[in-house]
């Protein structure tokens, strides 16, 4: 049920009632970011029936927090600095 509200908040949020030209959605959508925070739920799951608990947890905020890393400008700086 939650699903659904969700998903109903989303298409609203998307048919805007107003006609202003604009688009809602970005030109350039960061579809690895995406992949990687709906990825890690998948693997939650995964690795949580066959792994347990805290393999599970690791694996998901890992592979959650790749999303946010931007791809390398120089191929030896791959992780952002601290």
């Amino acid at each position: 049920m939650l699903a659904f509200l969700g998903v109903l908040i989303a298409g609203t949020a998307l048919a805007s009632s107003e006609d202003d030209g604009g688009k809602f959605l970005p030109d350039n959508p960061q579809w690895f970011g995406w992949l990687c925070i709906l990825g890690g739920p998948v693997l939650f799951i995964i690795l949580g029936l066959y792994g347990g608990m805290i393999p599970a947890i690791f694996g998901c905020v890992f592979v959650c927090a790749l999303g946010d890393i931007p791809p390398p400008i120089n191929p030896r700086r791959s992780w952002r600095p601290a």
